[in-house]
């Protein structure tokens, strides 16, 4: 809006037209004019010029980065847009590689100069065989030169065991992590001892000892190999001999192995000192102090040679005492004393001539000849047996037999009552029965005593 027609417009408002306060409202004002060097009405600015290239435009607006217009020596550029990523920036400064605004044909733009990282100065992306080596992720990279033989590989990584490539100082190298095909992850060749089981190998324990489970040519420990097991052999001589110092179950021969070793006369490889081979491996005899009761010691053993391990067949005897006496109850032939053997069983026998004549100084019971035990003996004109010795004898048999009755007689009247009808108290006997005369003769005895048994009997069949 023009100031000068605008001021006109206030005094006719006002009625100020004719008046003398405001001359100013009766004067023209000229319009302001772009160019002329003055700095008028809304003119920003006013450099006498229309040049749009420096800092007032040709139409007096002070020159800005957005405007349109390109500020000679100030601006590089002006799109007058607000887009970064055409080739003229917010900043009026031209596109580049590095201002961090992907333009136009950069892969990537990270605004800084390092060349190591995924973006290189170059604004491209970093890649295997640029030249430059990609830090964290490339080991190496010497572009065109990279090959698998050499200093670094096509994949920007150094020589090592696993890459698939068999460099100076492999054997092998198959690209895998396993143990279990031909080449360890080690880049070695398996082979035995390498500690991994691999086809045809009992077992592989990696080291040089032949005294563990695994030997090592990797077979498995086993008695009989010739190496002794730690801990658990004794001995292995590597032979299938069982008389010599380690037998075939490579242990240390000892009596009770079953196994006749020399030093011995017998080894039946139980613990029992009843048979024909006792458990010190000596052969039963008699005065061993055990009584035997077979004939003989059995076999050898369990992989022993045939018959080595036997005892030769041993008597059945009937005592064993141990000792070299024979006058007590076990004779030095192992036979249980008796009357006739030739003996004298000290303290049971007063003689024994092992005979069995009657009439010298010893009978056939083993008895001191006397008068009365019915035998004539030398001086004796007759002997009948019924001497005062053998009347004496006979008299104390018929009185133990008394006794013996007369005992039963009275337990077989001694019963109890049903508890209903006696609570468990003993009946009382018949006055007859309380007492019994010890003078009966023996068949009277018997006869009362088959008496009260009948009656009982009797009346038990009633009850019921």
């Amino acid at each position: 809006m023009n100031l000068p027609r605008l001021t006109m417009a206030l005094c006719a408002a006002l009625g100020l037209a004719g008046g003398a306060l405001f001359t100013a409202c009766s004067e023209d004002e000229p319009e302001p004019v772009c160019g002329n060097g003055k700095l008028e009405g809304a003119e920003e600015c006013d450099d006498g010029n229309t040049a749009d290239t420096d800092g007032c435009s040709g139409t007096c607006k002070k020159a800005r980065c957005g405007d349109g217009l390109v500020w000679e020596k100030v601006e590089e550029c002006d799109d007058g847009n607000l887009s970064n990523y055409d080739d003229c920036l917010n900043s009026c400064l031209a596109a580049r590689c590095g201002d961090g605004y992907k333009n136009g044909k950069e892969e990537c733009d990270d605004a800084n100069s390092e060349d190591n990282d995924g973006c290189t100065n170059g604004c491209a992306l970093a890649k295997c065989g640029d030249g430059i080596v990609h830090s964290g992720v490339e080991a190496c990279d010497d572009g065109e030169k990279n090959a698998d033989d050499g200093a670094c590989t096509t994949k920007c990584a150094l020589p090592s065991c696993g890459d698939g490539n068999v460099q100076p100082g492999e054997e092998c190298d198959d690209g895998n992590l396993s143990n279990n095909d031909d080449c360890l992850s080690t880049c070695l060749k398996t082979h035995c001892g390498d500690g991994f089981v691999q086809e045809g190998e009992e077992c592989d324990d990696g080291n040089a000892s032949n005294t563990d489970a695994c030997a090592n040519d990797c077979k498995l420990a086993k008695c009989g190999d010739g190496f002794v097991q730690a801990g658990i052999e004794a001995c292995d001589d590597g032979n299938d001999k069982n008389n010599d110092e380690c037998t075939n179950f490579c242990a240390l021969p000892s009596c009770g192995d079953g196994i006749k070793q020399k030093g011995e006369e017998c080894d039946d490889g139980n613990i029992s000192n009843y048979d024909g081979c006792l458990n010190t491996c000596l052969s039963a005899r008699c005065g061993d102090g055990f009584v035997q009761v077979s004939e003989g010691g059995g076999s050898g053993g369990a992989g022993g040679e045939a018959g080595a391990g036997g005892a030769p067949p041993g008597p059945v005897e009937e005592c064993d005492d141990g000792n070299s006496s024979n006058n007590d109850a076990c004779t030095n032939g192992c036979e249980l004393a008796k009357c006739g053997d030739g003996q004298l069983y000290v303290g049971v026998e007063p003689c024994d001539d092992g005979n069995d004549v009657d009439g010298d100084g010893c009978t056939n019971a083993c008895t001191l000849p006397r008068c009365g035990d019915g035998i004539v003996q030398k001086g004796e004109e007759c002997d009948d047996g019924k001497g005062a010795h053998g009347r004496r004898g006979m008299r104390r048999r018929q009185r133990r037999e008394r006794r013996r009755l007369h005992q039963r007689l009275r337990a077989a009247h001694l019963r109890r009552r049903p508890r209903a009808e006696g609570r468990g108290v003993r009946r009382r006997q018949p006055v007859e029965l309380r007492r019994v005369p010890q003078h009966l003769p023996e068949g009277e005895l018997r006869r009362r005593l088959q008496g009260p048994r009948r009656g009982l009997r009797r009346r038990q069949l009633q009850q019921q």
